[in-house]
């Protein structure tokens, strides 16, 4: 299978009212999965826990947010019988994706000699969206 995406990484230095926190965050977007994937890893040269690692869906699911993001007006849609996903539809009719919120068990750290496999996990999915919208 071939697969096509971007991986995009993200260095946050954020003020905090004493100076600054960092923050690292990946965004990964795959094409043509035939609806399948077991999971994606990720190492980093450093150790992290699980508690560290937050899921950035929730920002994602904010429509001014994500039209800001993407430079384009988007609407966020609740999808029946899938609380965990949203279905972003650019309102030009041009692009449209499902964004994934991740369950805690959806998440794997993984202690490596020099640093952490981050592994995420979750169920095959098929999304008929013209019938779940």
């Amino acid at each position: 299978m071939n697969i096509h995406g971007d991986l995009h990484v993200n260095y946050w230095k954020l003020p905090n009212g004493k100076g600054y926190n960092r923050a690292i965050d990946f965004g990964v977007y795959l094409e043509d999965l035939e609806n399948t994937l077991d999971s994606i890893s990720i190492t980093v040269p450093f150790t992290l826990k699980k508690q560290s690692i937050k899921d950035l869906s929730s920002v994602l699911f904010d429509e001014d947010f994500l039209s800001y993001l993407f430079s384009s007006s988007y609407q966020v849609l609740s999808l029946k019988d899938c609380p965990t996903y949203r279905y972003a539809k650019d309102r030009k009719g041009e692009k449209s994706f499902c964004i994934y919120e991740l369950c805690s068990n959806s998440i794997e750290v993984t202690p490596l000699v020099k640093g952490s496999l981050i592994t995420g996990r979750h169920i095959t999915f098929t999304l008929d969206l013209e019938y779940q919208i």
